[in-house]
């Protein structure tokens, strides 16, 4: 026999649910498009999550963070522009998603882009990536996290292989960073992590080509992620400036946030179209990056670091019009 709180819980959810649907029913009709729900593809997200990769995970919504009040803006005026969209992520049980795709697009577009968070988190919980390392892990376990990433993703395609040689078709697109072609302190282990996982994919996509498998690597810049927001902020006073100088640039770029959508759209349109580009950068800074890195030697790359505080920014500003001068209240 059931417990009486369960009963009163199960109720509830009943209820809510009535009542929402009940509110959406009568509700004005929007005067645009209606993005795509979550709630409209959830069914199909699940039956593909299972098909993919044999077991299925609860769908939830992800939630925005809540809107800061006037007195923490006026507290917070001077760092960076508060968190407005709801990310997809997992804790290793269940996959978050947006509630909304954010796109006022075909339908088709729409479960494209929640295929593919969807099938990002899932692999995520597969390989474990998600349990790997938490947010009260020492800074050596998650650079050791990091660094074993890429022995990860080889591992997963180890397993997808098989069935895609089989088809002579198919497409493996790696997420890297631009941290994957140039190596900027003090990100050594991320950096490395990301150069690891360009080298498996190049070899990868020589083995695989004549079997008709694409592979390819996505090169993301400066995109508003957590990971981007922690870089962003400036640890204790140190004798090594690059932190608090990478810190810096991070605070000047998400000023104009970049949306992580922007990579679920460039993996749709890889997985949707025929090339067989292998290097597809990411954001309005990644290519620039890359060029400037291409454009100097690694003895200038190496020298570049090791200016001083003053000569470094203005060379950030001359060669990216960018004042990464941090902001002194």
């Amino acid at each position: 026999m059931a417990e009486a709180e369960d009963v009163i819980t199960d109720a509830a959810r009943h209820a809510t649910i009535f009542a929402r649907a009940l509110w959406r029913r009568h509700r004005p009709a929007p005067a645009g498009p209606v993005p795509l729900r979550l709630a409209d593809v959830a069914q199909r997200l699940d039956l593909l999550i299972a098909a993919v990769f044999g077991r299925s995970f609860a769908l939830r919504v992800a939630q925005p963070p809540a809107t800061p009040s006037w007195i923490g803006r006026m507290l917070l005026r001077h760092q960076l522009p508060p968190v407005r969209d709801a990310f997809p992520a997992t804790d290793g049980r269940s996959i978050w998603l947006p509630a909304t795709s954010g796109l006022a697009e075909p339908d088709t577009v729409a479960v494209e882009r929640f295929r593919t968070m969807a099938l990002q988190q899932a692999m995520r919980v597969v390989r474990g990536s998600a349990a790997g390392a938490g947010s009260d892990a020492t800074p050596l376990v998650r650079d050791l996290y990091l660094l074993i990433e890429a022995h990860a993703a080889d591992a997963a395609l180890v397993q997808l292989l098989p069935g895609m040689r089989a088809r002579r078709s198919g497409c493996i697109a790696n997420v890297t960073s631009i941290s994957g072609k140039l190596a900027s302190s003090p990100m050594s282990a991320y950096a490395a992590s990301k150069f690891a996982l360009e080298a498996v994919s190049e070899c990868l996509a020589q083995e695989v080509k004549p079997f008709g498998i694409r592979v390819c690597v996505v090169e993301p810049g400066i995109i508003d992620t957590d990971m981007a927001r922690h870089i962003s902020v400036a640890g204790d006073a140190s004798v090594y400036p690059n932190q608090r100088r990478m810190a810096a640039m991070f605070t000047a770029a998400l000023q104009q946030p970049v949306p992580p959508s922007l990579v679920a759209d460039k993996l749709v349109a890889i997985a949707d179209g025929g090339s067989w580009q292998f290097r597809h950068p990411v954001g309005p800074d990644a290519a620039p990056f890359l060029q400037w890195r291409a454009s100097l030697s690694d003895e200038a790359w190496v020298e570049w670091g090791a200016l001083d505080d003053d000569t470094w920014y203005a060379r950030v500003q001359a060669d990216f019009g960018m004042d990464v001068r941090p902001c002194v209240v």
